[in-house]
């Protein structure tokens, strides 16, 4: 793992100093220093360098940082009403401790007690994934549902379930979905249903770099209801000048 934390800052530093500066010097652990230079500099004939040393331990990195969806519609987790070994074995190989549900986008069609199909990963499957890999859960809630379904989801899981899970999502990526204004709206009719069941929780609230307008409409409006940001950033979107 260290390694590959290693070779990831290497790639990702040089990507960002060729595109962003139009060259870059790189003097890794070993003292070998590899330069490069674009031919169509954005920022002006800038030099840069950067010394990388995969030997020192500066700091830890916190294990939730190392997480993934668990989408209820990946019927392959699930087999026989039994977690795949394979991939319980896979995921403990990459250390992933912070796992996400019911996966992404798929969250606005998905509803707790009625599933879409025999297949799906029920709220008891995920939990026990996350209890077998000792990974931190946050489940990510339907705008499009009523927050009275939402609390009573909350209410199972750590009511009933006692399964505590702190981190509750209210949408996946509502910038892509909605207004501010309708987001905002939602914020506000599910916070106090959620908070009312189960005050300690904390309240996640999905927002992008991408899109700094909606961002700050959100902070300004309901930012003292949010405990949480995610913020998704994609720094490399597919470009044709590359």
């Amino acid at each position: 793992m260290k390694q590959f934390l290693a070779v990831f800052l290497v790639v990702v530093l040089v990507g960002l100093l060729i595109i962003g500066c139009g060259t870059a010097a790189i003097d890794s652990a070993d003292k070998r220093t590899v330069s490069s230079r674009s031919t169509k500099p954005i920022a002006g004939d800038i030099n840069g360098h950067i010394t990388v040393s995969p030997e020192k331990r500066i700091g830890s990195i916190d294990p939730k940082l190392l997480g993934v969806h668990v989408p209820a519609w990946n019927e392959t987790l699930i087999q026989n009403g039994r977690i795949h070994p394979r991939f319980l074995n896979n995921a403990k190989k990459a250390g992933l401790r912070f796992l996400v549900y019911p996966g992404g986008n798929y969250g606005y069609d998905f509803v707790w007690n009625d599933r879409n199909l025999p297949t799906e990963m029920d709220t008891d499957q995920f939990l026990e994934i996350c209890r077998r890999l000792k990974a931190v859960p946050k489940i990510s809630l339907n705008p499009n549902e009523s927050p009275k379904l939402a609390a009573d989801w909350l209410r199972y899981v750590n009511k009933e379930k006692k399964a505590d899970v702190k981190y509750w999502e209210i949408a996946d990526e509502p910038y892509l979905m909605m207004s501010a204004e309708e987001f905002i709206k939602k914020v506000k009719a599910f916070v106090p249903c959620l908070k009312k069941v189960d005050p300690s929780i904390k309240i996640v609230a999905n927002v992008s770099v991408a899109n700094p307008d909606y961002t700050k409409k959100v902070i300004k409006q309901v930012g003292k209801d949010i405990d949480v940001y995610s913020i998704h950033f994609l720094p490399l979107p597919p470009s044709k000048r590359f």
